[in-house]
């Protein structure tokens, strides 16, 4: 049979931007690196991260351990092509808003994802197969176009506890989805975050298509 080892994925990591605080410590680093260089089809995937960034106390640093943008590249190859110096690929670029919120009277504080924006495109990249180091990219020569092939922006809401009560997806020139969640909240007996209804709007608008809306109910015993 096949050996396991030969079909497996070798996975590449570089670190740049260390940043410590003098009193919090080390936050870790501004960007991070990861290159899948499986012959077949490579990926290098890039994750940058705000950690410099305190909310108007000074006390807390909502961007530690959460990405503020992520960047797939991955080079579109033919079977048996080998390692090309260049190749068209498809790049995926998605960026993330985050909101400090705090509960229980500020005894507790959570990070919340409130909007997202995506846009995937594809475009001649050069590949260097080899090659470490901080500053290297495995896939170059790229940049987001103006006016991107996909686009999709997603925003959220939350309640009191953290949970999404309204979520919005919307693609460009295409699909609009909205899921509208009543969340039961029972602090009596500490059951929080049940589903009371769910409502789910679907649009096309570029076909001139009206919403189509749809509603569960739920009850619990």
């Amino acid at each position: 049979g096949d050996d396991p080892d030969a079909l497996g994925h070798t996975w590449d990591y570089a670190y740049r931007d260390p940043v410590a605080h003098v009193h919090l410590g080390f936050f870790g680093f501004g960007e991070m690196r990861t290159w899948d260089r499986t012959p077949e089809h490579p990926v290098e995937t890039i994750a940058t991260y705000d950690l410099r960034t305190a909310d108007a106390s000074g006390r807390f640093h909502p961007g530690v351990g959460v990405p503020a943008s992520v960047t797939v590249a991955q080079p579109i190859l033919q079977p048996g092509e080998g390692q090309p110096a260049g190749a068209t690929a498809r790049l995926t670029r998605t960026t993330i808003a985050r909101e400090l919120r705090a509960f229980n009277g500020g005894a507790t504080h959570a990070v919340l994802a409130t909007a997202a924006h995506s846009s995937q495109w594809e475009q001649p990249v050069a590949i260097a197969w080899s090659g470490a180091g901080p500053d290297h990219l495995h896939v170059s020569g790229y940049a987001e176009p103006a006016s991107p092939t996909i686009r999709v922006d997603t925003q959220r809401e939350y309640d009191d506890f953290g949970q999404v009560t309204d979520a919005v997806t919307q693609t460009a020139k295409g699909l609009r989805t909205e899921v509208k969640t009543a969340r039961i909240n029972d602090t009596v007996n500490w059951h929080l975050g049940l589903v009371g209804k769910r409502d789910v709007g679907t649009l096309e608008s570029a076909k001139g298509a009206v919403a189509v809306w749809q509603t569960t109910g739920y009850t619990y015993t």
